[in-house]
């Protein structure tokens, strides 16, 4: 178990994720067509922005502004691209499963490459570019002045903080069955931010994390598979108005209907 000699403090995990967040970045720099690198650089900025959100009564309010902006840019402008990503794995699910369903397979990953082509040539456009560099600025600044984060008993801190998050979230998760889409990704994304948060701080407390974890992991993974459907269909059915071709728009709305019937 940690003890208080061991304990790091959450300076220390804002360092470390942003550390995380720069590699990931400068992996996507140098590959950008591995989808691989587009996955962990938008975790890993959903990580840092939510251990700030976790942090938040701790930091200069106006600081704390400028750096969730920056990051919410950032992997905003990535969502795209990602989204692609997504669609092209479960389409290449889908035709392993059910080869014979149609002739327009090729035809159809031509088209999603084209246009993750497109989408991956936006996010080195000007904007995309200054919000990445403006993030990074941004930490640097919080980083270079310990003090911002301000002295607290952080194991009570980070115990109580933790658990009224987490009695939250296990109240919204008692009512998923009757809530609209929105409201759902958003109780999606609270899991999230409370499962990156303890996996983060887990060093900076001597509560045992592991409950905690698992139990917004698992409520993040059942949630997960509703939204997920939710993006395909919604990309499938857009994708389909634009398709160039009558058989790229049939093939679409063929694994459409299929998503509609599973």
């Amino acid at each position: 178990m940690t003890t208080k000699e061991t304990l790091s403090e959450p300076i220390d995990a804002v360092r470390k994720q942003t550390e995380a967040v720069k590699r990931s970045y400068q992996d996507y720099l140098n590959n950008p067509f591995e989808a691989k690198h587009v996955h962990v650089l938008r975790a890993n900025i959903r990580k840092l922005r939510a251990l700030l959100n976790f942090l938040k009564p701790t930091i200069d309010p106006a600081l704390y502004q400028e750096l969730q902006s920056h990051l919410r840019e950032a992997g905003r402008g990535l969502s795209p691209l990602r989204d692609l990503d997504v669609l092209h794995v479960f389409c290449q699910d889908f035709a392993v499963k059910e080869p014979d369903l149609s002739d327009n397979y090729q035809a159809l990953f031509n088209y999603l490459g084209i246009l993750r082509r497109r989408e991956q040539r936006k996010t080195f456009n000007k904007t995309n570019s200054q919000h990445f560099d403006n993030m990074l600025k941004s930490i640097d600044i919080l980083l270079s002045d310990k003090q911002i984060l301000q002295t607290k008993h952080w194991p009570q801190y980070i115990d109580k903080r933790l658990a009224k998050k987490q009695d939250k979230l296990e109240n919204l998760s008692k009512h998923v069955d009757e809530m609209p889409y929105e409201a759902l990704h958003d109780t999606r994304k609270k899991a999230k931010k409370l499962r990156y948060a303890a996996s983060l701080l887990k060093r900076s407390t001597e509560q045992t994390l592991k409950e905690i974890i698992k139990s917004a992991k698992h409520i993040q993974a059942d949630l997960g598979k509703e939204t997920d459907s939710h993006v395909i269909e919604r990309l499938l059915s857009d994708l389909s108005e634009k398709a160039p071709d009558e058989a790229v728009q049939a093939i679409l709305l063929l694994i459409q209907k299929q998503l509609k019937l599973s």
